[in-house]
């Protein structure tokens, strides 16, 4: 089948090699390729698993002799498993790859993976950013492989005789991502054929240069912001020529301390105060957080008492 390709890896990157089947061939492809890779195992402690995976990463990295280091982390909680454990894993990753000078940490993602990105934040709401889905670069981060299908990864692995160890998660369907790629993704097939997967790829891609456009605009949109040690304001008539998406910059940098899944409920929030006629009001927001506009002023400020998350 040939080798898979690795546009832009530069020598000396940081693998992140989790023991599964796509990590593992990442981590082989690239050492094959003689660019003298690192490599990384994150264990989240959240199982025996975690210990068995790295012990294989190990035994395959003395093998190949590729430098090998195991980092354990802390699983935090506040907006699900999921979301906690790749927020340790990257600020892991970044960590090791800055203690290394390593020019890029190398993740494992495939077109898949994209998809199921994809759908989930189609299904929670979101705009171009977001079906924009996963970035090939962001950072550090290189995703050499979002453009290569699981299939043509597991095809690799099994050209090359690797060993992996499987994650028995994977299988669980009490994990939303896997919900979809073991129950709404064979239904969209059965539904429109194989064909959608590459109509989502597309939007994925068109989202992608929408919200490239979006950004490059953001630095100037949000200058119009001012902020001092509470909170941060804007005049509304500085808001009243700005098109809906241009004011949609300016109310995400307004709540960018918020929690991520509650940023798009409090953007809502400051777009019907901007529209709205008549006298000052105020409305809290999730956390200790209130948005109020008053006289020509849209304001979001932090506040102090219990938050949100601590009523009942």
């Amino acid at each position: 089948m040939g080798a898979l390709i690795l546009t832009g890896v530069a020598p000396g990157a940081l693998v992140a090699c989790s023991g599964g089947r796509d990590s593992v061939a990442l981590l082989h492809a690239v050492h094959r390729a003689g660019l003298k890779p690192r490599a990384i195992t994150i264990d989240h402690g959240l199982g025996s698993h975690g210990a068995q995976a790295a012990a294989h990463v190990a035994s395959l990295c003395a093998r190949w002799r590729v430098p090998h280091r195991i980092v354990a982390v802390a699983v935090g909680v506040g907006e699900g498993p999921e979301d906690a454990a790749r927020r340790a894993r990257h600020a892991a990753l970044r960590a090791e790859a800055e203690r290394l000078d390593a020019p890029s940490i190398l993740l494992a993602h495939s077109a898949d993976d994209q998809l199921e990105t994809v759908l989930m934040r189609v299904a929670s709401g979101t705009g171009a950013a977001g079906l924009a889905g996963m970035a090939v670069h962001r950072g550090r981060l290189h995703r050499p492989w979002l453009g290569v299908a699981r299939a043509r990864i597991a095809e690799y692995a099994q050209e090359h005789g690797l060993a992996w160890i499987e994650d028995p998660s994977n299988a669980s369907l009490g994990f939303r991502r896997n919900r979809v790629r073991h129950l709404l993704a064979p239904a969209l097939s059965a539904t429109f054929g194989e064909g959608w997967r590459a109509g989502v790829l597309a939007s994925a891609r068109l989202a992608c240069i929408e919200a490239d456009t979006i950004a490059q605009r953001a630095p100037g949109l949000e200058a119009l912001i001012e902020r001092d040690g509470m909170g941060a304001q804007i005049e509304l008539a500085a808001l009243d020529p700005l098109s809906a998406a241009d004011q949609r910059v300016i109310f995400r940098a307004l709540v960018a301390g918020l929690p991520p899944r509650r940023r798009r409920s409090a953007m809502d929030v400051l777009g019907g105060l901007a529209a709205s006629t008549g006298g000052a009001r105020a409305l809290d927001l999730p956390g200790p957080w209130r948005a109020s506009r008053v006289a020509d002023r849209l304001r979001v400020e932090r506040i102090e008492g219990p938050s949100d998350d601590a009523r009942p």
